[in-house]
């Protein structure tokens, strides 16, 4: 990273976490891993600001309290604002050429010019190492004399640059050495063969399974060439490309947005199935012995959660860093890091959400554990936050929202506004959460079949008490299943404020979990679903 602001500059714009170098005015006690993947960042000679999603909003100033960084979300607060009123008039601003979109940019420079006349221009020095983690073929690679390829032939396109790697790593089988998604471009192009960027070498026996499937291979030092070859219309989403590649593209870039990975989603089979009913086992004895472990803290929780989900057959990484948050941190829904002192605190209850990849699959769940009877206040919210789970789960249909509807209703009828969105889509083996939303704006009227979603209601009050549900689902024939099946806990819920048909629904929820676990779990993990599904009220 840059160390102060370039020369000739005023203030710059750079986007994401400050992983590769440390600048000298970033405080010594944080770390980035704790801040959000989606941060932005605005840097002055005396200020510094950052733009982080509303979710992460209150962990974030947690985080950087005493720092003097000002704290701003997305997208009600952008960074142009704090500029205009931090920047004196006519000021020269630079926006990272690598790691800022290219139609964001340019709505900045448009407003910056209006608001204080500034100048704006693009050529920042590089200010992140372009350090392309390794790949590997994990999954069969999809023939791309296909969807794409149709795609291309009926446009009037002469290619199209794909950066979402996400969606790379789906159609071309391409997984990060640890799992997960990689770093990867697709390039397709009218009657010519596709070619998957890459920034590390592949195994001779991968590059040929590509090209028998239709990709060519080339390193990324190549892009110029090959857009400079690609004919006279390239296409690409103008909201993900970086400054830099829209300007290699210059007079041929065509705003053409990014495709729906939930076109490509192969269906949930025995296998996947298989490795999904593992890690709902592994979060089960994980549960149980959370719940009867003596003085138990925090980061023996989280050690514990993870050393048993690094054991499931067919692991391959984290989906995201597991979360176990304690007592009043559960509520933030990413909580902040946990200070030194409170380390080894004893924990009254809490809120675990992981998830996993396999090369094929992607799980993610989260479930509340009460070491000690709740407050009245915990037990309201975990009460309202388990309804909305049942609502959603109940609702069969494959209409997002209408999923949305039921969650965002039984919240704002008790009181509760929303921090997140209600759930997401997953690209199983690649991302738990992908570039494009199911549920909230933007997104589909109806859910696909075969994609993997989750519904996730949840309710926070910060620094006093949070909780929240997560289980994952898949529309079949149109029609919703349910994937996730670790018992949810209804001891401490509250009977009175749900309807037959809910009661019935958690019931036969929990019981199905016993029926397809039981057999396969420790004696006290049964123990454990068997006492945890009795309801006390």
């Amino acid at each position: 990273m840059l160390d102060t602001v370039p020369e000739g500059c005023d203030a710059f714009l750079i986007s994401g976490r400050f992983p590769h170098k440390t600048p000298k005015w970033w405080p010594d006690t944080i770390a980035s891993e704790n801040l959000s993947e989606c941060a932005d960042w605005a840097v002055t000679a005396d200020a510094v600001a950052v733009s982080v999603p509303a979710s992460d909003l209150q962990a974030t100033k947690v985080a950087l309290a005493g720092t003097g960084i000002a704290v701003r979300a997305k997208p009600h607060q952008p960074l142009s604002y704090w500029l205009a009123n931090t920047c004196p008039p006519n000021a020269r601003i630079g926006i990272c050429g690598d790691s800022w979109p290219f139609a964001q940019a340019q709505r900045i420079r448009d407003f910056m010019r209006k608001a204080i006349g500034a100048d704006v221009y693009f050529s920042v020095p590089k200010t992140t190492s372009e350090r392309w983690r390794p790949s590997k073929l994990s999954a069969p690679p999809r023939c791309v004399n296909s969807d794409l390829q149709r795609d291309m032939r009926d446009s009037q396109l002469s290619a199209r640059l794909i950066c979402r790697s996400e969606f790379v790593g789906q159609v071309t089988g391409l997984r990060a050495s640890n799992g997960g998604a990689t770093d990867a471009w697709l390039l397709t192009r009218k009657d010519r063969l596709s070619v998957v960027l890459i920034g590390s070498k592949l195994p001779v026996n991968h590059l040929q399974q590509l090209e028998t499937a239709g990709y060519l291979v080339r390193h990324f030092s190549e892009l110029n060439d090959l857009l400079h070859n690609s004919g006279p219309r390239i296409g690409a989403d103008t909201n993900s490309i970086s400054i830099n590649t829209a300007n290699l593209m210059g007079d041929k870039l065509i705003h053409c947005p990014e495709p729906s990975p939930f076109r490509f989603v192969s269906p949930v089979g025995r296998r996947e199935n298989a490795f999904n009913d593992a890690f709902d086992r592994s979060m089960i004895e994980v549960l149980a012995h959370l719940q009867r472990a003596e003085q138990l803290n925090e980061a023996a929780a989280s050690k514990i959660l993870q050393a048993a989900l690094m054991k499931i057959d067919g692991y391959r990484s984290f989906s995201f860093p597991p979360i176990v948050a304690t007592d009043n941190r559960t509520g933030y829904p990413h909580p902040p890091p946990l200070k030194e002192n409170l380390q080894h605190q004893a924990a009254r209850c809490l809120l675990v959400d992981a998830g996993v990849h396999s090369d094929t699959f992607t799980t993610d769940a989260t479930r509340m554990v009460f070491r000690n009877n709740p407050s009245n206040a915990m037990q309201k919210a975990y009460s309202v936050v388990l309804k909305a789970l049942a609502r959603a789960s109940i609702d069969q249909s494959n209409l997002a929202s209408k999923k949305d509807f039921l969650v965002r209703e039984t919240l704002f009828d008790a009181e509760y506004e929303p921090l997140h969105g209600v759930g997401h889509g997953t690209i199983p083996g690649v991302a738990v959460h992908p570039y494009q939303p199911l549920f909230g704006v933007g997104s589909a009227e109806k859910i696909p079949d075969q994609v993997p979603f989750s519904i996730e209601p949840g309710i926070y009050r910060p620094n006093e008490y949070g909780c929240r549900l997560e289980n994952l689902f898949v529309c079949q024939d149109q029609k919703t299943q349910t994937l996730t099946h670790i018992p949810i806990d209804v001891r401490y819920a509250l009977p009175e404020i749900f309807t037959p048909q809910e009661v019935h629904w958690i019931n036969q929820y929990n019981t199905r979990c016993e029926e397809i676990h039981g057999t396969q779990l420790t004696r006290e993990a049964n123990s454990w679903v068997r006492v945890v599904s009795r309801w006390r009220g």
